[in-house]
Formats: C-alpha cells, structure tokens, sequence
C-alpha cells in the first residue's frame, strides 16, 4: 500500500482532484447556493482530502497518509483563496 500512497500516478489523480475541488469550491463561495449545496461540496472535498488515512493501513503506511493529508489541505486552502480574491 505505501508504494501506491506515494506513486507518481496517485499523487497526480489526487492533485487534479484537489485542484477541481478547490476551484468549485470558490465558486460556490462567489455564488449564491443553498446550505445543503455548501455542505455537499465540504463533504466532497473533506472525502477528498481524507482518503489516504482510509487507505492506509499500518502505523508508517499512516504517517505517510498524514503527511499527503496535510499537503493536500495546504493546495486547497491556497487556491481556494486564489479563486475568491483573485476570481481565478
């Protein structure tokens, strides 16, 4: 399982995803949506970001998924707020 977590082909799967989350995400924070709508996105984004902890498995395996975790909380959060300031 580590091998995968770290593999060239699940970080870039990962890194379109987070960038399409995060780019939606501002968008619903530019738009008017109702709380529901709000609450799927968050859910998605959360489910996003949280997969590597679901997948791993042993205590190293964990430490891994925490540290993509982190990252890619870190990509969201930046472009997040690239999409509302600068309307990207």
């Amino acid at each position: 399982m580590s091998e995968w977590l770290l593999s060239r082909d699940f970080q870039e799967y990962r890194a379109a995803e987070i960038r399409e989350g995060a780019v939606f995400f501002g968008n619903i924070l530019l738009t008017k949506h109702d709380s529901e709508y709000f609450k799927g996105v968050t859910d998605m984004l959360r489910e996003i970001v949280k997969l590597p902890m679901k997948m791993a498995q042993t205590k190293e395996e964990k430490d891994k998924a925490q540290m993509l975790v982190k990252a890619a909380f870190d990509q969201i959060e930046a472009r997040i707020l690239r999409a509302v300031v600068l309307e990207e």
